[in-house]
């Protein structure tokens, strides 16, 4: 198949190419456009005006992007789906935006408005694909499991599991009050994310707590972090709690961590309790940590039941697949295509978007991202 994708290119940023390598690895023809990224750079008409032409350079046959962060509205819809290709919405924040969709109006205006840009549209949220079902019966919402590509090179075979817990994310007043909590329990603490160093005083640790704090880290950094301990994954956003699965459960699974994580109906779709142990509260937290700080044995197995449960179900190698198939099952199939194109992709309009973004990370100083984009530049501009 040709693809259409949105995915995150600087590679220190969340969900770097989290998706495109399995699907080149698979044999399809890939196209990215830089998600946030480029929507913050130029605007949401801007953003929109480079999908298509992106589709208009491609012609795919797939279309996947990430509502709401897409932007997507019904006249680009038309457009990106006007030479028969399937438009997908994988979306992942579900449970963060349905109370604002909900305050705006009567849920099915808003499914309404769902299937008049969408084929289909793939939510990690149980509780909305239901909530859709039951509001607009023959919506095209349906669930899907998170996924992601495995790390290369893999993550080696888990081995001992250091006795202190882990937490790797921006300081949210959630967290920052989390943290506090861990600490008071005496719990030996390594933090690293935006916003720590400076939420240091409202924490008011106890003399002699041993937590260790640190700001922003790279993304090499952060996966490594994550078998520095009993890794924390929290469901939160900014102020407030929001009980759902993030990617980072998977990641940190990919990366052969020992992990607990706070309870939703999304887990055990993924992952059994004794492959990643789930929390109520905080006050479960402190029982379920201090329990695992000391089972050593028990740190490793988890680790090693998760790493093998997130290679074995939780790849794109498996989820395009059903994909594809949840496509059929709505009456939107991809179209058969034969042979693909081989000839370079001609896009000036992401070829010029890639040079502006490579240039303002350049001069930022942030040289990785430079370095990706203007890759991502050369690639999209082949041809022009």
């Amino acid at each position: 198949m040709r693809v259409l994708l949105t995915e995150t290119v600087d590679p220190d940023g969340a969900m770097y190419r989290w998706l495109s390598p399995a699907l080149q690895a698979a044999g399809h023809r890939v196209v990215v456009v830089p998600g946030q990224e480029a929507a913050h750079h130029l605007g949401v008409s801007g953003f929109q005006a480079l999908l298509v032409a992106a589709a208009d350079a491609l012609d795919p046959d797939l279309i996947l992007t990430h509502p709401p962060y897409d932007h997507m509205s019904a006249a680009t819809a038309d457009r990106l789906r006007a030479r028969g290709a399937r438009l997908v919405g994988f979306a992942f924040d579900d449970p963060i935006f349905t109370p604002e969709w909900r305050a705006r109006g009567p849920l099915e205006a808003v499914l309404a408005g769902i299937d008049a840009c969408y084929d289909a549209w793939l939510t990690t949220s149980q509780r909305f694909a239901e909530l859709a079902a039951a509001t607009a019966p023959g919506s095209r919402v349906l669930p899907i499991r998170w996924a992601m590509c495995p790390p290369s090179p893999a993550a080696p075979r888990c081995g001992d599991i250091p006795a202190r817990v882990v937490l790797v994310g921006s300081a949210y007043p959630t967290r920052v009050a989390l943290i506090r909590t861990l600490a008071a329990a005496g719990l030996p603490l390594l933090v690293r994310g935006h916003g720590w160093p400076e939420a240091a005083p409202r924490l008011a640790l106890p003399a002699g707590a041993d937590v260790d704090l640190g700001g922003h880290v790279d993304a090499a950094t952060a996966t490594a972090l994550l078998r520095a301990g009993v890794v924390v994954s929290t469901a939160d956003w900014e102020d407030r709690p929001v009980p759902m699965l993030k990617l980072r459960v998977l990641e940190a699974a990919f990366a052969g961590a020992c992990q607990v994580a706070a309870a939703c109906p999304e887990l055990g779709a993924h992952f059994t309790p004794d492959e990643v142990a789930p929390y109520a509260d905080a006050t479960d937290l402190v029982a379920v940590l201090r329990g695992l700080l000391a089972d050593a044995p028990r740190r490793a197995a988890m680790a090693a039941a998760a790493h093998d449960r997130a290679r074995r179900e939780h790849t794109w190698e498996t989820r395009l697949a059903e994909l594809i198939a949840a496509l059929a099952a709505v009456g939107r199939p991809v179209r058969a295509i034969a042979t693909d194109r081989a000839e370079p992709l001609a896009c000036p309009a992401l070829a010029l978007t890639a040079m502006s973004l490579a240039t303002s990370a350049e001069f930022n100083g942030r040289a990785a991202a430079a370095a990706a984009f203007f890759a991502h530049a050369e690639r999209a501009g082949a041809g022009v």
